[in-house]
């Protein structure tokens, strides 16, 4: 019998009606707004990391061989005759400078020296994969110093 009370106190679905007050519209709608700028944002990141990592791959690679040792990678003979071959030909005074990714290839770049002053190559073509090189087993290292 009990039952059958609690049935007809109960109100029918149609019959609820949702109150949202003024306070709780607001705040929910300030919350959604705050996504989309926060969503907005990080789309404008992503396009901005992107940019930096086309054009600033060049400072990435010396930053991280000046200021993370535990990336630095000592060119091994081998390496610096592959890059002498593939690389632009110089008669500049030049070092090359390698680091190893987090994703475990390992990036080279030439570093040239004028008048005291150092500059490295620009652009995608100035930087070198020598992952397969370096990690080759059985060859001696090099200096690194020059090629």
């Amino acid at each position: 019998m009990k039952k059958e009370e609690d049935k007809e106190s109960e109100p029918a679905p149609e019959e609820v009606e949702l109150v949202v007050t003024q306070e709780d519209y607001e705040q929910k709608q300030s919350a959604a707004e705050a996504a989309a700028a926060a969503v907005r944002s990080d789309s404008a990141a992503v396009g901005l990391a992107r940019l930096n990592l086309e054009y600033g791959a060049a400072p990435a690679i010396q930053l991280t061989a000046e200021l993370c040792p535990a990336h630095r990678v000592e060119l091994n003979e081998l390496v610096l005759k592959k890059l002498k071959r593939r690389s632009a030909p110089t008669r500049l005074e030049h070092t090359w400078e390698a680091v190893r990714q987090d994703d475990g290839k390992v990036m080279a770049q030439r570093v040239y020296v004028i008048d005291g002053k150092q500059s490295r190559d620009g652009g995608e073509f100035g930087r070198y994969n020598v992952t397969k090189w370096v990690d080759e087993p059985g060859v001696g290292s090099g200096d690194g110093a020059s090629a």
